[in-house]
């Protein structure tokens, strides 16, 4: 795992890539187990990148590449459901939904686990309309 990371960061050392039916994650799983599997992940690919911030980059790299591992991995990651995605400004959950390969289970768990973003969609948008109807009173 370390030289595939080293290697090929961009793709997670191939981590999440298919072979026979099986990705290199998910046959860890069967050899390894997935509590000691999960632990050398997450020591190969740390939750903050180098200058300590939350980063949702491995959650966006699983919605689009192997949505079926998004409940393991959001399990590992939990901080970084609620962070943006640097280069888009997405939240995981809004990513996932976007991607062809991505299931609706995987944006639900992605939301279970940070439902105060759909929260403060809804307080924006009552408070605005709020605001219209004293607006249109006066």
């Amino acid at each position: 795992l370390k030289a595939g990371m080293q290697h090929f960061s961009n793709h997670f050392g191939f981590l999440f890539r298919e072979l026979h039916g099986q990705t290199a994650c998910e046959a860890a799983f069967d050899v390894f187990g997935k509590d000691d599997t999960m632990t050398m992940i997450r020591q190969c690919i740390p939750a903050m990148d180098e200058n300590n911030h939350h980063h949702s980059r491995i959650l966006n790299y699983v919605a689009r590449h192997c949505p079926r591992l998004m409940k393991d991995m959001v399990n590992c990651y939990q901080p970084n459901v609620s962070q943006k995605d640097p280069q888009t400004g997405l939240y995981p959950f809004m990513l996932a939904a976007s991607f062809d390969t991505c299931d609706l289970s995987s944006v639900y768990l992605l939301l279970h686990h940070n439902p105060r973003l759909l929260n403060g969609g809804c307080k924006s948008s009552c408070n605005l309309h709020k605001m219209e109807e004293r607006q249109g009173k006066s």
